[in-house]
């Protein structure tokens, strides 16, 4: 699905963690809490306060 977005160029700035958040939401949903998603909501936000998310 990437490699098409970005081939067409209708999403020039496609960047996968915009997306990682409501990812983490969607399988906390389904499985419920993990551990790999509180990791990855860890990195998100480090990230953040970085400037590199």
């Amino acid at each position: 699905m990437r490699t098409a977005l970005k081939a067409l160029g209708r999403v020039p700035e496609l960047r996968d963690h915009d997306s990682l958040g409501s990812f983490c939401d969607l399988i906390d949903e389904v499985t419920g809490p993990n551990e790999h998603t509180a990791l990855l909501r860890t990195l998100i936000q480090d990230g953040r306060e970085r400037g590199t998310a």
